[in-house]
C-alpha cells in the first residue's frame, strides 16, 4: 500500500456485538485487507457485549474506544487520541451520529477517512427517510465532501454517492464471500425454486415473483419454496397474496432456517430466484452463486449487470412478465448450465484477495492526487 497509508482503522461501535449486516461486513473487510498485507485494527464500543460466536481474524487487533449515548446516536470519545496520520479510517454504515462526530475528528486531526455506507444511499433508502431527512442528508453531505473515498460495492451504486454529494470520490470493491467446499450437483429429481431472506413484499419483490408465477400455465409452474424471517407480519400476507392468485398449491411460505437445514435447502434446489426491486449486495443471492446453485435475478439489483456480463446468472427484466419467462426457463431445465460460472463468478471477483486488492489499489491512487481536505 501507499507509504501515506500503512494501517485501516475500521470503526463501528457495534462491531463486537451482534451479527447484523453492517457487522458481518466489517469482519469481512478486516480479514480481507489483513489478507493483503496491512495492519488492521477495528474499534468498537465497550459497552456492548462480545457476541459470544464472534472470531476475530489472526493478525487483526481490536481495540475499545470509549462512547457516550447509544445506537444511532453514540458518539465516540477521544477517538483522536486513537489516530495517527498514517492511518485510513473507514466509517461503517450511514445517517448515523458516530459516523459524523468521528469524520469530524478524523478531518480536524488531518487523518484520511473512507465511508462504507453498505447500501445507506440507495434512493429507495434514502426516500424511507422522512423525519429530520434534510438535518441528515446536510450532515450526511459533509461527511461525503471531506472524505478520501466513499465506497461501494458495485458500478450502479456510484450515482447514488454522486446524487447525495456531486464531487465525493469513490472506491469500488465488492465484500468478500469465502467460497465452500461444498457445491451444487444438477439431479433430475429437483423440482422446486428456492429464495431465502427476510419477508418484507415491496423491496424483496415477493409480490411481482408471485405474478410471475400466476402467469404461467399450472403444468409449467415450478414449486416455488420460501424459507426466511417474518417483517410487519409480511409472510401471511404473502400467504394470502398466494391464495387470491390461485397459486397457493404451488407456493410453500416456511420460517427462518439456518445451518446445515439451510444448506440443504438450497443444495436440493433446482434454482435460487432473487426478484428484489433494489439490493446493493445481496448476501443470499452471493451465497447461492458460491454453492453454484443456478441463480435467476432482475436487472433491478446492483450486481446483475456483472452477472449478465459474465454469464454468471440468468438476469431478466425486474417485472412479473421477465420473472416469469425466467421462471420457465427454470421449469424447462434451462439454468443448470449457469451454476458452475456462478460458483466461478464468487471465485474471481468475490473472494478477499480480489476485494482486498482492488480496495487498496483504489485507495493508493486516490492517495496519490487527493490531499486532506
Amino acid at each position: 500500500m501507499s507509504p501515506v497509508i500503512d494501517k485501516v482503522a475500521l470503526y463501528y461501535p457495534r462491531a463486537m456485538h451482534g451479527n447484523g449486516g453492517v457487522t458481518n461486513s466489517l469482519w469481512l473487510w478486516a480479514e480481507s485487507l489483513q489478507r493483503a498485507g496491512v495492519a488492521v485494527e477495528v474499534y468498537y464500543d465497550p459497552r456492548l457485549p462480545t457476541f459470544r460466536e464472534r472470531v476475530v481474524p489472526t493478525g487483526v487487533r481490536t481495540r475499545a474506544v470509549q462512547h457516550h449515548g447509544g445506537g444511532r446516536f453514540a458518539v465516540p470519545r477521544h477517538l483522536g487520541r486513537e489516530l495517527d496520520p498514517s492511518t485510513l479510517l473507514v466509517l461503517h454504515s450511514g445517517y448515523v451520529l458516530f459516523n459524523i462526530v468521528a469524520g469530524e475528528v478524523a478531518r480536524r486531526c488531518g487523518i484520511r477517512y473512507v465511508v462504507m455506507p453498505l447500501g445507506a444511499y440507495d434512493p429507495h433508502v434514502r426516500a424511507s427517510r422522512r423525519a429530520a431527512r434534510s438535518v441528515w442528508e446536510i450532515a450526511e453531505r459533509r461527511l461525503l465532501k471531506h472524505a478520501l473515498a466513499v465506497h461501494v460495492f458495485f458500478r450502479p451504486e456510484i450515482d447514488h454517492v454522486r446524487r447525495l454529494a456531486l464531487t465525493a470520490a469513490t472506491v469500488t470493491a465488492p465484500t468478500a464471500f469465502a467460497l465452500p467446499d461444498t457445491g451444487w450437483r444438477q439431479e433430475s429429481t429437483r423440482d422446486y425454486v428456492a429464495w431465502l431472506g427476510r419477508y418484507d413484499v415491496r423491496h424483496k419483490g415477493l409480490d411481482r415473483l408471485l405474478d410471475a408465477m400466476a402467469l404461467l400455465p399450472p403444468h409449467r409452474r415450478p414449486l416455488l419454496m420460501l424459507r426466511g424471517r417474518d417483517h410487519k407480519d409480511s409472510r401471511s400476507v404473502i400467504e394470502s397474496m398466494a391464495v387470491e392468485r390461485g397459486i397457493a398449491e404451488h407456493v410453500s411460505v416456511g420460517g427462518s432456517i439456518d445451518g446445515s437445514d439451510k444448506q440443504r435447502f438450497l443444495l436440493e434446489a433446482a434454482a435460487y430466484v432473487h426478484p428484489a426491486r433494489w439490493e446493493s449486495y445481496g448476501i443470499a443471492l452471493v451465497e447461492n452463486l458460491a454453492y453454484g446453485v443456478p441463480c435467476l435475478t432482475t436487472t433491478d439489483i446492483n450486481l446483475g449487470p456483472d452477472l449478465e456480463e459474465a454469464g454468471a446468472a440468468l438476469v431478466v427484466e425486474g417485472s412479473a412478465e421477465g420473472l416469469a419467462r425466467g421462471l420457465d426457463a427454470v421449469a424447462a431445465g434451462r439454468l443448470s448450465s449457469f451454476g458452475a460460472r456462478g460458483r466461478e463468478f464468487v471465485r474471481e471477483r468475490l473472494s478477499h484477495e480480489a476485494a482486498g486488492g482492488k480496495f487498496l489499489s483504489g485507495i493508493e491512487a486516490l492517495t496519490r492526487v487527493e490531499p486532506v481536505r
